[in-house]
């Protein structure tokens, strides 16, 4: 059994109310509850569906014989108090507890209606601002007397556990497994105790989320789930785009953890070979953020909108995928979900989102941290096929691929096999073969379609890196070659004697339909670099 306690985020009309419902939240987290978070927001376009599948995000923690204490008001209408009620009785089969923050302006109007859904025990405050926290203490003791506190409250409070948060945005049910294997990955390769903060939306399902509870709390750690309206980053939405707006979560840490003064945050995609222990030891006392150099733009082969605009120096650039985060420094910082999003307004053609947005506001407040911890996958399969070190294995833009020889790509694939998703493990190994194969018939095809014969190439698309190792492969000078980044329909040639060399990529992806258009054969006519080419190379990992 656990106990919940709601907190409301976002812009409020009455903000006496809302400082004291996020006092008597903290004083609920010190006392072992946890807390069932929301942001007040206009709902007045939602249908029934659409707020119903709100409320299953902000609920989506609980389980049955859970007690759950609601601070009213809310500030979301009664609608939605209504509705919360009743999917709170659905979900624990007890009624919530009523914890009255305002007489006069909301008591008085609403016990009525919300009076018969709730418990009988309910407290009504006018309490001032600066109530002590101890008196906040002894309400909420008196108010749940018979409950016992949380197993996990002396680790929590324990300065030797590890905080570490995850960003969640499922909105197909298969990004699960990446984090439950990142975690899993951790926890064989440390003693130290840990508890998992999970920062979802509405997309995680009660499937995936006891699959992640049980990877925490099989060797004795702990999980927490912190669920989001993402309607508080606005227009950011259709900016950022929902596939990745769960990276945006991290920037509410400060806010929704305030009783925790240091966190790590991972990114999903991450095989973690070493303990992080070693790096939850570093002293970062002085600074808001540790991370490590972004590999891409230290190595001149990107250039971040920060970088770009000068905001940011190259080499201070960070890759946001492992950020080691001192949440107390942060905040005297200011607020930094509003510092990020004020940002991304303002420069809204910075294309990493929250990743250059972290690096422009904490640019002078960040330390670099050696390459081992954020190493990228790309890396390994870019300087040969080598054994696996003692690092953290990011795999950016990329995927698990078992069609080569690199031991990383198993020692993870091991790693899902020991999780609840083990069977995506067998689908990741049938892909591999499946790319090993089409890759062999490409090569396969198109050397029988140039060997000891007079066939005329064009190369079709950017000469990328992609591009350019096609052009090495086919064993051509890059000088000498036909290449076009444009094609018109009457300029393509549809003979035997003429085989294009097409990036996947060209014309914003609309090359190979132009090709098709043109009555060309894949396999005959042109090729697609990225089905041809090793992975190192630019090819694809399907």
């Amino acid at each position: 059994m656990k106990v919940f306690i709601t907190n409301q985020y976002g812009y409020t009309t009455d903000k006496t109310v809302a400082d004291r419902q996020n006092k008597f939240a903290r004083v609920g987290h010190d006392l072992g509850f946890y807390e069932m978070g929301f942001f007040v927001c206009d709902l007045s376009s939602d249908n029934e569906t659409e707020l119903s599948k709100r409320l299953d995000g902000i609920i989506s923690s609980l389980e049955k014989d859970d007690i759950v204490i609601i601070q009213l008001p809310t500030g979301n209408g009664q609608k939605f108090e209504e509705m919360l009620f009743s999917k709170i009785i659905a979900y624990s089969g007890r009624k919530p507890l009523i914890l009255w923050q305002s007489r006069k302006y909301y008591y008085e109007k609403h016990t009525k209606y919300l009076s018969f859904i709730s418990d009988e025990k309910k407290l009504v405050l006018d309490l001032k601002n600066d109530v002590l926290d101890l008196e906040s203490k002894k309400i909420l003791i008196d108010f749940v007397c018979d409950i016992n506190k949380r197993n996990d409250l002396d680790i929590v409070e324990n300065e030797d556990v590890i905080h570490i948060a995850f960003g969640l945005h499922d909105k197909d049910g298969n990004y699960c497994v990446w984090i439950g294997t990142t975690m899993q990955s951790i926890i064989e390769h440390t003693d130290a105790k840990i508890v998992f903060h999970i920062l979802h939306d509405d997309t995680l399902n009660s499937e995936n989320r006891k699959k992640l509870r049980h990877v925490a709390e099989r060797e004795g750690d702990k999980i927490e789930f912190h669920s989001f309206d993402t309607s508080i980053f606005g227009n950011l939405n259709n900016i950022i785009g929902r596939y990745t707006i769960g990276t945006m979560f991290r920037i509410l840490l400060p806010e929704i953890l305030p009783d925790i003064s240091r966190i790590i945050y991972l990114d999903a995609d991450l095989f973690v070979n070493r303990d992080i222990k070693d790096l939850w030891k570093m002293d970062i006392s002085q600074f808001c953020v540790a991370a490590v150099p972004d590999y891409p733009t230290v190595n001149n082969s990107g250039t971040p909108y920060p970088v770009g605009k000068n905001q940011v120096r190259r080499e201070k650039y960070f890759n946001a995928g492992v950020l080691y985060m001192n949440l107390d420094n942060m905040r005297r910082h200011g607020n930094i979900a509003e510092l990020i999003l004020t940002y991304l307004c303002e420069n809204p053609k910075a294309f990493l989102f929250d990743q250059d947005a972290l690096n422009a506001v904490f640019t002078d407040q960040s330390v670099l941290l050696d390459q081992s911890w954020n190493y990228f996958i790309c890396q390994v399969r870019q300087t040969g096929y080598a054994k696996a070190e003692s690092k953290i294995y990011h795999y950016a833009a990329t995927q698990l691929a078992l069609c080569y020889k690199n031991e990383v790509d198993f020692l993870y694939y091991q790693t899902i096999l020991r999780t609840p998703w083990g069977e995506e493990g067998n689908k990741c190994l049938k892909q591999s073969v499946f790319r090993l194969v089409d890759r062999a018939e490409q090569i396969r095809a198109l050397l029988h379609k140039i060997v000891g014969k007079n066939t005329k190439i064009i190369f079709y698309g950017l000469k990328d890196w992609s591009m350019r190792n096609a052009i090495r492969l086919l064993n051509m000078d890059e000088d000498k070659c036909e290449c076009y980044e444009h094609l018109d329909g009457n300029m393509i040639e549809n003979t035997n004697d003429v085989v294009y060399i097409v990036s996947a990529d060209a014309e914003n992806k609309t090359g190979i339909e132009k090709l098709k258009g043109a009555g060309l054969r894949l396999g005959e006519n042109y090729f697609i670099t990225q089905r041809f080419l090793d992975v190192a190379q630019g090819g694809f990992i399907l």
